[in-house]
């Protein structure tokens, strides 16, 4: 009662002194196998609320005392498939906080663990329900380890095969709503990995699926508020493809039908920052469907819709770095419609207001590399911007900023393709402002730096039109050096 509340303190305190009362029992009666028991779950407990505040070392002291205690009991008794059951929900708890501690390696381990004892419970009682179920959430969270770590042929198999059980638990019972909804997790999850991958139609068809029956789902439950957003993220989801496909009227129509329902949402409970963030999130996507129409007017009113809304959110928890972030990417998109109407002053008070947040963002955690990309591209931008006023001197300026950062993320993430397609991009924007200035002998060496970084991409993907093409657009421009560079952009 106090977890749903909030009071997260008071919990702490219940959970504590229950553990302390089955602490005492199971010591004053060793071979009472359920004070042991009882006192792992008051543990877990503890974890979970350490968890919510933030305390990853002292969740993590937790479950591992959680799990040294299930640990002995499964020793005591081996075939005790609730022992065994426990055990394996301890380990992913572990788990999960190795993942909030970026120790993905051991994550991963642990996940795997924790499948490795449900396979056997599950192939002990084929027909349990609750059994097939544990083992597609491991494999879910496995995916999402693989994925994180850029394993995705590794995720997508991990994906399909909690989708294959998941399946399988459908057609058992074809009214679950909660089987029902386990299909649209695995949906989405493959269709994130099939995006990653280029593989855009056969991700827009996993998204459609996990469309539909989010759609039922949401008929059928329509005060469940949780359906309700995942429907909306459903619907974003295929917008983002078809955004990627240059299907713009469809990627609109798409993202409209989404805020559509994350309005409602927030109608019925204005203080849910979730469902605030999303109304500004999918403003901004609409925004970048007309930016890419042409349509810099309305892209302007939807983007500055969005930055309202993250105004909000900021100065109701001005320490939260996730909406920090979202506020200055929000400055650059408003910089970029002012741009599209040639308001170059507003387009870099813009772009100056998003790097300020951002270099405020790198003081916390100066190590953060999503920070620093937000950084070099607010650089990029802005330099765009004073090259398009004529001041070639600072525009060069900003774009070394830019290329400085570029290649320090480079340098950290090799076999990043994106990482080092932005390093190629950033010797391209410099290369252009310096043969604009007369610099011809450096802007021709860092044009050739930006074709050996795309031919080596080009050469790992033959088949990618994405880097083949960069490479000819590389390759014209050191042909006929005297002609405009690409321009290519993040």
């Amino acid at each position: 009662v106090l977890v749903s509340k909030g009071h997260l303190a008071e919990a702490l305190t219940a959970y504590r002194g229950s553990a302390a009362i089955f602490d005492r029992l199971a010591k004053a009666e060793p071979g009472d196998a359920k004070w042991s028991h009882n006192l792992g779950v008051a543990l877990e407990k503890v974890g979970i609320v350490l968890m919510s505040q933030g305390d990853l070392a002292g969740a993590l002291a937790a479950y591992q005392a959680r799990r040294d205690i299930v640990s002995r009991l499964t020793a005591a008794d081996p075939n005790n498939n609730l022992w065994n059951r426990d055990l394996a929900v301890a380990a992913s708890k572990i788990a999960d906080v190795l993942v909030a501690e970026g120790k993905l390696g051991e994550a991963l381990a642990a996940y795997r663990e924790a499948l490795a004892i449900s396979e056997r419970l599950a192939k002990d009682e084929p027909d349990n329900s609750g059994a097939q179920h544990d083992l597609s959430v491991f494999e879910l969270y496995i995916g999402d380890v693989l994925a994180t770590q850029g394993s995705l042929p590794e995720a997508l198999a991990a994906y399909g095969d909690g989708l294959a059980i998941a399946k399988r638990l459908v057609k058992s019972d074809p009214d679950a709503a909660d089987w029902r909804h386990d299909l649209t997790v695995f949906d989405e999850r493959i269709g994130n990995v099939l995006t990653a991958q280029g593989k855009l139609d056969e991700a827009l068809s996993s998204y459609q699926e996990s469309l539909d029956i989010r759609t039922n789902l949401a008929k059928a439950n329509p005060n469940n508020a949780g359906w309700q957003r995942e429907l909306s993220v459903a619907y974003a989801k295929i917008g983002e493809v078809m955004i990627a496909q240059q299907k713009l009227p469809e990627a609109l129509q798409s993202f409209r039908a989404g805020l559509a329902i994350t309005q409602k949402l927030s109608e019925t409970d204005q203080g849910n920052t979730d469902w605030q963030r999303d109304l500004a999130v999918t403003d901004a996507q609409i925004g970048d469907v007309l930016i890419a129409q042409h349509q810099p007017a309305e892209a302007l009113k939807s983007y500055r819709d969005s930055w309202a809304m993250f105004d909000r959110l900021i100065k109701s928890d001005p320490n939260n770095e996730g909406w920090q972030r979202d506020y200055s990417i929000t400055y650059q998109k408003v910089g970029d419609a002012l741009m599209g109407q040639q308001d170059l002053a507003g387009a870099l008070q813009a772009y100056q207001a998003a790097l300020a947040i951002q270099e405020r963002l790198l003081q916390r955690a100066p190590e953060n590399t999503l920070w620093q990309r937000d950084m070099s591209v607010s650089d990029q931008k802005i330099g765009n911007v004073l090259v398009a006023e004529g001041n070639l001197p600072q525009g060069i300026a900003s774009y070394r900023e830019d290329l400085a950062i570029a290649e320090r993320l480079a340098a950290t993430e090799p076999d990043d393709p994106d990482a080092q397609r932005d390093l190629a991009a950033s010797h391209d924007k410099l290369a252009s402002a310096l043969k604009t200035a007369g610099q011809t002998e450096e802007a021709r060496a860092q044009l050739v730096a930006g074709r050996e970084i795309v031919a080596r991409l080009a050469a790992q993907n033959p088949a990618s039109p994405r880097w083949q093409g960069m490479l000819a657009e590389l390759d014209k421009a050191l042909a006929a050096f005297d002609t405009p560079a690409s321009g290519a952009t993040k």
